[in-house]
């Protein structure tokens, strides 16, 4: 358990920072999406969602990809990154279908949307976010590729 719990410290923190803005964007658009009962903010809550998820596996794949080698695994564990990931692709599998049935429903019975400004303020906060984690981001790949440009 202390050998997974160092691995996790030393896991990808954008891609972890990443995971939990997106879970944060997924709650804000969800809410939207109950106030205003636009499908499209439904399906951008999904896809939210979906980023977090292929984030936080990344995030787990990266630190447990960091793991020694064994006399099993001679070669060490850096492929695993790629083995974890597609654990998101089946989050985001059933979150499609799902985004496919709720859209199936409104084509089959509309509804009227409010909350114009609502659906908008959410999406302009969920840019200036991800935007955040851009700049984070490329810091740390700036840091660990020892480049000289500054972010």
């Amino acid at each position: 358990m202390k050998d997974i719990l160092r691995l996790l410290k030393d896991g990808n923190k954008p891609s972890l920072l990443a995971a939990i803005v997106n879970t944060g964007i997924a709650i804000l658009k969800a809410v939207a999406y109950v106030l205003t009962g636009n499908v499209a903010m439904f399906a951008e809550t999904l896809h939210s969602l979906g980023d977090a998820a292929n984030q936080f596996f990344v995030y787990i794949g990266s630190a447990l990809s960091k793991k020694a080698p064994t006399p099993n695994f001679p070669n060490g564990f850096g492929r695993v990154v790629n083995l974890v990931c597609l654990g998101a692709v089946i989050v985001v599998g059933i979150m499609s279908y799902e985004a496919v049935k709720e859209g199936w429903h409104h084509v089959l019975n509309p509804v009227e949307t409010t909350g114009l400004f609502i659906n908008l303020g959410v999406l302009g906060l969920a840019t200036l976010l991800e935007f955040f984690v851009l700049i984070k981001a490329s810091k740390e790949i700036a840091h660990e590729t020892g480049s000289l440009i500054q972010v």
